[in-house]
């Protein structure tokens, strides 16, 4: 029987290679924000476009 519970969490977590890891704490430190901040407004902005591009 497949688990079927829902998942009420506001965070989700994403496994990312520790290459990219590293890139992205560089790019973050240069930015002056966190990993998580960064990345957040480069996925906003691609939600974004992506909407935009479906009107």
């Amino acid at each position: 029987m497949k688990n079927r519970q829902i998942d009420k969490k506001a965070w989700k977590q994403v496994l990312v290679r520790a290459d990219l890891h590293k890139l992205l704490k560089l790019k973050a430190v240069q930015a002056g924000t966190s990993i998580r901040e960064f990345l957040e407004g480069y996925i906003a902005e691609a939600l974004a476009v992506e909407e935009h591009d479906e009107d």
